[in-house]
């Protein structure tokens, strides 16, 4: 993140604005730090791994096609071509930038399977609950004025995901 910044103060004084996020552990600051620099485009794609159990090796083809089918990538033409384009290139941003591990790579060097550091996985959670992104099943049910809003479910006890019908 640092080495694409400008080399001047203005540019460096935003990065150190911005690790006054809320989390408290130290490493987290410096993950969320991280966050704070995706674009906006970038950061449901991001919150999108909270929803995979820790240590899961995610299947890159259906992680892509889950971003296309609820619309966190959406191209001006509609092309389903040029979404897989783009969402393969928002995952090869996210590991390029080392927020995500890659797994295993097909034979022609793309990713096949990711997944996500354990340190990474309770600040997804953290920040998905913030942003309204997801919440886990207790967080979401606590608060009977929560439900309707609620799009996404993550139930931790079953590792799956729950979508629910509306928006939130």
């Amino acid at each position: 993140m640092l080495r694409a910044r400008e080399r001047t103060e203005r540019a460096w004084n935003r990065v150190l604005d911005s690790m006054g996020h809320k989390v408290q552990d130290a490493c987290a600051k410096v993950l969320a730090l991280s966050y704070n620099d995706l674009s906006i485009a970038l950061r449901p794609c991001f919150l999108y791994f909270g929803l995979y159990p820790e240590d899961h090796e995610i299947r890159a083809f259906d992680l892509t096609n889950m971003w296309i089918a609820e619309k966190l990538i959406v191209v001006n033409s509609g092309n389903r071509r040029e979404a897989e384009s783009l969402a393969e290139d928002i995952l090869n941003d996210l590991v390029s930038r080392n927020l995500i591990q890659v797994a295993k790579m097909t034979y022609d060097g793309r990713i096949s399977r990711c997944r996500i550091h354990d340190l990474l996985h309770s600040l997804f959670v953290d920040l998905a609950k913030e942003s309204n992104f997801f919440h886990t099943e207790h967080n979401a049910f606590g608060d009977p004025g929560n439900v309707a809003r609620v799009r996404r479910i993550y139930d931790s006890k079953s590792k799956k995901l729950k979508l629910t019908v509306g928006s939130p």
